[in-house]
């Protein structure tokens, strides 16, 4: 029986080969059940648990994860949140350079009226910021 037909069978059907089956010189395919194989890429953090998930799930484990203390340390849960939630790090680059340049204005010239308030209308503030999670 070719590997190729093994493959094909039916696992519960007792099979006649070895543990391992060469194919060529420097290739060794591992004779298995496929219905007990794993697809796919999976992924661990010893920090938020011992699951072992999807990239899609471990993502959603970790913003779980970072949110948890955002009701005593807003700040610090916005510094981490923003560069680990959001996909596009340049548009997270910008926005935090953007962030830095008013907190500068604001403190380099505290008696200055205009540094004190944020236009939330401003076009740089709703294309650079508003889209960003975490800020």
């Amino acid at each position: 029986m070719s590997i190729e037909d093994y493959l094909l069978t039916d696992c519960d059907q007792p099979m006649n080969l070895k543990q391992t089956t060469p194919v060529k010189k420097d290739l060794v395919v591992q004779d298995s059940c496929p219905a007990l194989t794993v697809s796919g890429v999976y992924f661990k953090c010893s920090i938020i648990g011992p699951e072992v998930l999807p990239k899609k799930e471990i993502k959603q484990r970790i913003k779980q994860f970072l949110y948890e203390p955002l009701e005593q340390e807003r700040g610090f849960t916005a510094c981490l949140i923003t560069p680990t939630a959001n996909e596009n790090k340049e548009n997270v680059q910008r926005g935090i350079e953007n962030l830095s340049r008013y907190l500068t204005n604001t403190l380099d010239t505290p008696d200055e009226e205009k540094y004190r308030k944020i236009g939330f209308n401003y076009k740089v503030f709703q294309e650079d910021i508003v889209g960003l999670e975490g800020t």
